[in-house]
């Protein structure tokens, strides 16, 4: 992945933890079948879960859209 793409993950990630606005749980979609959730930052998704006890945004997986919505897709 290219330092650019990473610097807009990271970027969104921050927005999401950091929203004076919004909760995190807005910014992100439910996975289905998952108890993961999914943040589409342009052509990737990033496939997260929200530990509401410990205010955690643990990010599991980062992959081009593509592929990101199978479970077996490497």
């Amino acid at each position: 992945m290219d330092p650019s793409t990473q610097d807009r993950i990271m970027d969104k990630l921050d927005e999401v933890v950091s929203s004076e606005w919004r909760e995190p749980s807005d910014f992100l979609e439910p996975l289905t079948g998952s108890p993961y959730r999914k943040l589409r930052v342009g052509g990737y998704r990033v496939g997260c879960r929200l530990l509401h006890e410990s205010k955690t945004l643990r990010v599991e997986s980062v992959r081009k859209r593509e592929g990101a919505y199978t479970a077996d897709d490497d």
